[in-house]
């Protein structure tokens, strides 16, 4: 009996021990898997931008929680920043201009809040102060080019309010706030000889042009953006008086192709 017993035995062992080696190996198989659709999925969007906000804000409150005055900026911020030094650079930068212009805002805060209290002094209405700022993204030439442009709303409870726009261009690839020299191929000397040209041909046309020279005198380098088709170079509202608003010139890029950097 000892002997038909063991046979049987002896077999089971055997194929436990090859079920068991079976099962060994199947982990090791799994330990490198193949990526599934929505891991390659995620790596390629992280090939686009995903553009969100970062809000700065503070109220300014009497003791009673009457609020004097409000400043707040939304600012762009690349949600999908991680592991991309380039939009990480971008959304420190933001991130710098936001804390800098709540920095900026506390002198008139303060202001505000003295102006609230002689308001209730003096028993005349108040109007709370603002200083707000929002943005746009701009449709460039480049999927590796973005043009920021912020609109800053600012209230100090007058009658008319001020609107100023500031703009910045970024390389999407490198992270750097690009120039005008960087947007062209020669000197500045020579492309702003080009740039004049073109918004004083625009001036000049205008039913309501601006004296010769001023556009000249009050170009500011920084005041640019791009589009799709154009580079646009604008002046203040208020730049040439009190009833103009803000002017813009957009330069066709077609018009100065043999200077432009290539895209």
């Amino acid at each position: 009996m000892k002997k038909y017993l063991f046979l049987p035995l002896t077999a089971i062992f055997l194929m436990l021990a090859a079920c068991s080696g079976n099962s060994a190996a199947a982990p090791s198989a799994a330990a490198t898997p193949s990526p599934t659709p929505s891991a390659v999925q995620t790596e390629e969007l992280a090939d686009t931008p995903e553009w969100g906000d970062q809000t700065f804000a503070q109220t300014f409150s009497a003791e009673d929680g009457t609020a004097a005055m409000t400043a707040s900026y939304t600012l762009p911020k690349i949600k999908n920043a991680q592991n991309v030094p380039a939009w990480q650079t971008i959304n420190a930068w933001y991130e710098d201009k936001g804390k800098a212009l709540l920095e900026n805002v506390q002198e008139s805060g303060s202001q505000a809040l003295d102006d609230l209290n002689i308001a209730r002094t003096m028993k005349y209405e108040f109007e709370p102060y603002a200083d707000e700022e929002t943005w746009k993204r701009l449709d460039t030439p480049s999927d590796s080019i973005v043009s920021i442009l912020r609109t800053h709303y600012m209230s100090m409870g007058g009658a008319s309010p001020t609107t100023f726009y500031f703009a910045e261009t970024f390389d999407l690839e490198s992270g750097k706030k690009l120039t005008l020299d960087d947007i062209f191929t020669v000197p500045a000397e020579k492309y702003l000889k080009r740039i004049h040209a073109a918004i004083n041909k625009q001036n000049n046309a205008s039913k309501t042009p601006v004296e010769a020279g001023g556009l000249g005198d009050e170009f500011n380098a920084e005041y640019f953006y791009l589009t799709e088709d154009s580079l646009v170079i604008f002046y203040q509202e208020g730049t040439f008086g009190g009833g103009m608003g803000t002017l813009e010139f957009a330069i066709p890029y077609k018009d100065m192709e043999d200077i432009l950097t290539a895209w």
